[in-house]
């Protein structure tokens, strides 16, 4: 029979006692014989007590759910990062490969060496530009670290309630 169940699981009664049904029912096929049959009077009551367990329960999941959505962002924010120091490094070897070509030929014209330094300050912004979105990047996973820490003790903190209550 059913007995109690707490409003915050978020189930009817009905709904509650399809569930028992099949769930019986799993224990009855693995068994090979009818171990429970419902019966609104049986001795054997079905309580949904929603207690600190469930309380952790649902913070776990939610700081698991956002700490995948965060470690994808993640994963595609360093992939970018990659790629954009990759092109900063080949600009940056195109152009020393330039000053020594012009170097090895006696000089720059003004024209040349207008390009260089146009092209010399852009990396530079770039470069500058790589570094903060590096440290950005850092913060990001510090922060994510942080939060795989507070999971970490609210799994011990589910796992010490789960050892109390047994």
């Amino acid at each position: 029979r059913t007995d109690t169940i707490d409003y915050q699981f978020n189930i009817s009664k009905s709904q509650f006692l399809l569930d028992i049904k099949q769930a019986g029912q799993l224990w009855s096929n693995a068994a090979g014989y009818n171990l429970f049959v419902y019966d609104p009077k049986g001795e054997l009551s079905i309580n949904l007590i929603f207690d600190e367990r469930q309380r952790l329960k649902i913070g776990i999941d939610q700081l698991d759910l956002s700490l995948s959505k965060q470690n994808q962002d993640l994963k595609t924010s360093e992939t970018e990062y990659k790629k954009q120091v990759a092109n900063f490094e080949t600009r940056l070897d195109d152009l020393n490969n330039r000053v020594s070509q012009i170097n090895a030929r006696g000089g720059a014209t003004p024209e040349e060496y207008a390009a260089l330094t146009k092209e010399q300050e852009s990396l530079s912004q770039e470069s500058q530009r790589l570094n903060e979105l590096g440290k950005t990047l850092n913060y990001s996973v510090k922060d994510y670290n942080s939060q795989v820490n507070q999971l970490k003790n609210e799994v011990g903190n589910f796992n010490q309630v789960l050892k109390i209550n047994n």
